[in-house]
């Protein structure tokens, strides 16, 4: 059984009233004390270093700008970094740094804008350079025109990736993409390569005029010829009381139809249910058949109950997902998935073994209370629970808050305790 205590040990907000740039510094401090073994054993340890520092409009937000991202926001400029160091220094670490930038273009004119952002990871150990993406945009005349370039550098290997999409609106007032990709990026191929052969394009229809339906359809195809068609639409009814949200995946030889109907009680708070028709092979006599209606699970969303919201989600067959670089101390109910679209690279996320997870979030004189349960099928504990976490957020003062997270584990494997201190500065 392991112990983990996490210390943010400071933040320092940089930036004032009316002021053009922001920044900030940081370093978070993880330590997992082994309560077995060795008695100074701290395998799974980390100090983790970052800062940003952003001018121009992204400045004048008083947040700096997101390098990192893989969206353009407002114009200004904007550099980040982290380093992320294994304790004892024994392991790998990794280096990343950020750039971004953001700004008109102009042709005797304002007539549109151009941005770039880059990022690049590099060993701490070796100095090599793990990963590294760029992309480049320029938006002008109402055509949105983008280039994306990416590397990993693999044991075997590097994998690369190049991607160009182009962007605009149709007089109708339908959107319009069309976005191709070269090489392989994410190794799905199974080979190391730096050739940029055809890989796929995807045409997109974005607000596809159709009754009181908003539809938005991606064709797919690949080096075999067509691969896929998601076709989504939403259905508003009753002033927006009740929604219907729907997903129509066709493949060669499959389709699928998922929708969830949600009933909104009021902007935030709403109960739904996530149903599928499974899916079936297509083929002569076997065209118009259903094979079975299945409901995979519900949520309710931020439902005020007294002085608390509450929050939850349940998949009815397998376990939820969530993002694979994410713990579940990090997370709510409105973070894990019942299932994931198709078109959605696997490695992106993982599935858990939790079949449900409630939250109850609620505050008062500048504290803030997150409570959430866990449980998971065939669990040996009452009721099948698993996991209980409990967060508490203390804002002592302007620009000094304090946080306290803890995890409980059923089966004693992953206890675990967080505690942070966060201090802001404002500049002269």
């Amino acid at each position: 059984m392991r112990q983990v205590l996490c210390i943010m040990a400071m933040v320092v907000w940089i930036g004032g009233a009316g002021a053009l740039a922001a920044g900030s510094v940081g370093c978070i401090v993880e330590l997992a004390p082994a309560l077995s073994g060795p008695v100074f054993g701290f395998d799974g340890s980390s100090i983790v270093a970052y800062g940003d520092y952003a001018w121009g409009e992204i400045g004048e937000t008083g947040r700096p700008g997101g390098a990192a991202g893989s969206r353009f926001g407002e114009n200004g400029s904007s550099i980040c970094g982290t380093v992320c160091l294994p304790i004892p220094a024994m392991g790998e670490g990794t280096i990343d740094i950020g750039v971004y930038h953001k700004t008109d273009l102009v042709i005797d004119w304002p007539v549109g804008t151009w941005a770039l952002l880059a990022d690049a990871s590099f060993s701490s150990r070796t100095s090599r350079m793990e990963s590294f993406a760029a992309t480049a945009n320029v938006t002008a005349y109402g055509v949105s025109t983008t280039a994306t370039f990416s590397l990993i550098n693999q044991g075997a290997g590097p994998l690369s990736g190049l991607t160009f999409a182009l962007a605009g609106t149709a007089l109708s007032g339908m959107g319009v993409s069309l976005e191709a990709s070269f090489g392989d990026p994410l190794g799905s191929s199974g080979s190391s390569s730096c050739e940029f052969d055809f890989r796929s394009l995807v045409l997109g229809l974005e607000g596809v005029p159709w009754g009181c339906f908003h539809t938005d359809a991606d064709l797919m195809f690949g080096t075999h010829g067509f691969e896929w068609t998601e076709i989504d639409i939403d259905l508003e009814l009753v002033d927006s009381l009740l929604t219907f949200d729907g997903t129509l995946w066709f493949e060669a030889d499959q389709k699928r139809l998922d929708f969830i109907p949600r009933l909104n009680l009021n902007q935030r708070q709403c109960i739904w249910f996530n149903i599928e028709i499974e899916p079936q092979t297509i083929g002569v006599g076997k065209a118009n058949l259903i094979d079975s209606l299945v409901v995979r699970g519900f949520g309710v969303t931020t439902c005020d109950v007294g002085l608390a919201e509450f929050s939850v989600v349940s998949t009815l067959e397998g376990g939820l997902y969530r993002l694979t670089r994410s713990a579940d101390l990090d997370l709510h109910a409105t973070d894990y998935y019942i299932a994931l679209d198709p078109a959605i690279h696997t490695g992106q996320y993982v599935q858990t073994g939790h079949r449900m997870v409630w939250t109850a979030a609620w505050g008062f004189a500048n504290s803030e209370w997150i409570i959430d349960v866990y449980f998971d099928t065939g669990c040996a504990a009452l009721f099948d629970l698993a996991l209980l976490t409990a967060e508490w957020t203390q804002q002592m003062d302007s620009g000094f808050d304090i946080r306290l997270a803890m995890q409980i584990d059923s089966a004693g494997l992953s206890h675990r305790l967080e505690f942070g201190i966060a201090i802001e500065s404002l500049l002269p």
